[in-house]
């Protein structure tokens, strides 16, 4: 089975203060590693936004989420996945 994320570990990520006032949006999306425990590797920049502070709100949600891991034959392996977080303005 695939990783998924556990619902209750879920922060959303903060919008840069900077960022909203400027009304930029932005996606930022890494690939990742969920290990055996759970936890969330961060990898590969895959697209990157147009500040910085994208990257570090998308970074520290991303530390509190825990995903069930993947399973193979009922035991728990490392998956790779492809997170994206969105900061999108709203009209």
């Amino acid at each position: 089975s695939d990783p998924s994320l556990i619902r209750s570990t879920r922060v959303e990520p903060v919008y840069p203060v900077a960022m909203r006032r400027k009304r930029v949006s932005a996606k930022v999306a890494y690939d990742c590693l969920v290990q055996e425990d759970g936890m969330l590797l961060a990898g590969p920049l895959k697209s990157a936004p147009p500040d910085v502070s994208f990257l570090y709100s998308a970074r520290h949600c991303m530390r509190f989420w825990r995903y069930e891991p993947a399973r193979v034959d009922g035991i728990a392996e490392p998956a790779l996945i492809n997170v994206e977080i969105e900061y999108v303005i709203e009209r």
